[in-house]
This record gives structure tokens, sequence and C-alpha cells, in this order.
């Protein structure tokens, strides 16, 4: 059984992101956030969860390596 939090609003703030472009399938990103932002969530959305994300901007798959 997986445990997950509750499906509560908790809004955060990001306040910079800056991208580096690496190849077409990679980059990397620095990002300044408030704390207690789920940055793996922001990354790939969390199956829905974490709306917009960088894959729903980027209107593609992403995951953090």
């Amino acid at each position: 059984m997986l445990h997950r939090r509750s499906q509560l609003v908790r809004p955060k703030t990001i306040y910079r992101v800056k991208a580096t472009y690496i190849n077409p399938h990679f980059m990397e990103l620095a990002m300044l956030a408030q704390a207690g932002a789920y940055i793996k969530e922001i990354v790939h959305g969390d199956l829905g969860r974490t709306y917009p994300n960088i894959g729903s901007i980027l209107e593609t798959e992403a995951d953090i390596l």
C-alpha cells in the first residue's frame, strides 16, 4: 500500500526557474521554491496531483535523474 498525503490543496510558490539546455532529451533545472514545495511533483506532476508541472508546460513526460 502506498502512503499518500490527503487530497488537500497546498499552494506553494516557485520563485525562480532557470533551465539549461543539454540536448533534445535533457535539461538542467535550477529552482528556487517556497519551503515545503515538492520538487519531484513540480517536475512530473505526481499522476495529476500537481498542476501545472514541468511536463504539462513542455507537453511531454518529465522526470528527474
